[in-house]
């Protein structure tokens, strides 16, 4: 769960540093960040909530094999 973490974050990290090269290429101030860090924040939670529901399954395996 640590590694789902620190993926998400460095999602948003590299969301806004795209955002923010366009900005200096463009130079269309803080647009650029914003865009680049809400499709960040946007791909680290989709990431997130799928690895998440992943372990989730792979959680409720193991119990079920264990019980049997």
């Amino acid at each position: 769960m640590a590694g789902l973490g620190m993926q998400t974050s460095s999602e948003v990290v590299a969301g806004a540093l795209i955002g923010w090269a366009v900005d200096r290429w463009l130079g269309s101030s803080p647009t650029g960040l914003l865009i680049g860090g809400i499709a960040g924040i946007a791909v680290g939670l989709t990431t997130l909530i799928r690895g998440a529901m992943r372990a989730n399954r792979e959680l409720d395996a193991a119990r079920r094999g264990s019980r049997r």
